[in-house]
């Protein structure tokens, strides 16, 4: 039996994979739910998890055969573009919008990775976006043609 713990009262995912995970018998979802603390010996053998509810602890074990376990660690959708509102343009939920070079509503600004908007959200994604930013930026500052031996900055 796998556990699945959450923050909310429900997925946050698309309805189509909360559906299915939802049906599948060796799924249980426990709700408004955080981890307290991680516990082993050179592996992880316990989670202390924590209701944000009630406040009631509770704990999983790593199972009896292999004890062995692991955890998936999902920080969750919102992007932490507030520090930016009001200077580079955002869709409805926070996300930079860029063009596909990255570049935002700023000459000279560019943005990459989860915080912007974007289909999918992986580490390869970033890592994509993070490349084509470099490149752009890069580009955008040769274009200036700054000298930069004599520059103030």
């Amino acid at each position: 039996m796998q556990k699945f713990w959450g923050r909310n009262e429900k997925l946050t995912c698309a309805k189509s994979i909360a559906e299915k995970a939802q049906n599948n018998p060796n799924i249980e979802f426990v709700h408004n739910t955080t981890v307290k603390e991680l516990c082993g010996d050179g592996i992880l053998e316990k989670v202390v998890f924590e209701n944000i509810l009630t406040g009631e602890l509770s704990e999983y074990e790593a199972d009896e055969e292999d004890g062995t376990m692991g955890v998936f660690v999902f920080i969750g959708l919102k992007p932490e573009t507030e520090i930016f509102r009001d200077k580079i343009d955002t869709d409805q939920n926070d996300y930079i919008i860029t063009d596909e070079d990255m570049k935002t509503n700023i000459e000279g600004i560019f943005a990459a990775g989860d915080c912007r908007v974007k289909a999918l959200r992986q580490v390869v994604t970033a890592t994509n976006d993070g490349a084509i930013a470099t490149i752009s930026a890069e580009k955008y500052i040769e274009s200036k043609e700054w000298n930069l031996e004599k520059s103030t900055i």
